[in-house]
């Protein structure tokens, strides 16, 4: 059975955030089809009402990966291709149905053991924010990632903006701690980083955009990076903007240092290199 992690599943939701997956309710990470939509519409006619919603506005989504709130979650824990660290490593692979993990926003909050008044909001990554009949993933520093409805599909959110009531940890989750002691000069500081620079291609330039996104980069025309795993002129640009706000050298190449500074790749990076 698959290690599920608080950090796959945060790496995951970010991915359906920088992808915009689209929100359709009762969907948890299959591909946005005529036969699902017909069939959701048909199972839930009061989440699909053609007043509100045209037929247009889910046929220009035909293809995507697509999620209701809970849904975001399952989609990660019936991911068909989750690897021994817990993440997934095709993310848009549709979802493979297991009604262990099919559990509603109220459920999902009532199994979980351990949670608490949102006040108390510990600063763990994947934990479930819940308000009635809604639930988001936590995303640190007071943000949240949610599939919040068809008019915004996933997005990332200020949880004091969304009125969330309580927080929990998921039970089929297994929260890992950021905080490690300091194990001073290893053989692992040797390891060699991947070097970005324009040209490259390859899925290390795939989670460059992905961070450098989640962390609100733009390039100079104002637009987040495409996440197409291509380090162009635009990635380049961003990767300056980057170096230059962490005292780096701003040369525009991804390398040791540019990888270092980014808490949230540094981990999985290190991983994949070590494997």
């Amino acid at each position: 059975m698959a290690k599920l992690t608080n950090k796959g599943l945060m790496a995951y939701a970010r991915y359906m955030k920088d992808y915009n997956s689209p929100y359709w309710y009762g969907t948890l990470g299959s591909i946005g089809s005529e036969d699902l939509f017909q069939s959701r519409k048909r199972d839930y006619p009061s989440q699909y009402p053609p007043e509100k919603w045209t037929k247009a506005s889910f046929e220009c989504q035909y293809g995507k990966k697509v999620h209701d709130c809970s849904g975001l979650i399952k989609g990660y824990l019936m991911s068909p291709c989750i690897d021994a660290d817990g993440y997934v490593t095709e993310p848009l692979k549709p979802s493979v149905y297991n009604s262990a993990y099919d559990w509603s926003a109220n459920t999902t909050i009532s199994k979980c053991k351990e949670q608490g008044d949102i006040s108390t909001l510990p600063e763990i990554e994947g934990l479930v924010l819940w308000k009635d009949g809604h639930v988001a993933l936590y995303d640190l520093d007071g943000w949240c990632i949610e599939e919040r409805g068809h008019a915004y599909g996933t997005v990332r959110s200020r949880v004091s903006d969304r009125g969330f009531k309580k927080w929990g940890k998921h039970p089929a989750i297994e929260y890992i701690s950021d905080a490690k002691p300091d194990p001073g000069p290893s053989p692992s500081s040797d390891i060699s980083m991947p070097e970005l620079r324009k040209g490259v291609k390859c899925d290390e330039v795939t989670l460059f955009q992905i961070c450098m996104n989640d962390l609100g980069y733009k390039d100079a025309d104002g637009r987040k990076l495409e996440v197409d795993g291509s380090f162009g002129g635009r990635s380049e640009s961003v990767c300056i903007q980057f170096q230059k706000d962490n005292g780096l050298t701003a040369d525009g190449i991804c390398g040791k240092k540019t990888w270092q500074k980014n808490r949230r790749s540094e981990e999985r990076f290190s991983r994949n290199a070590e494997t």
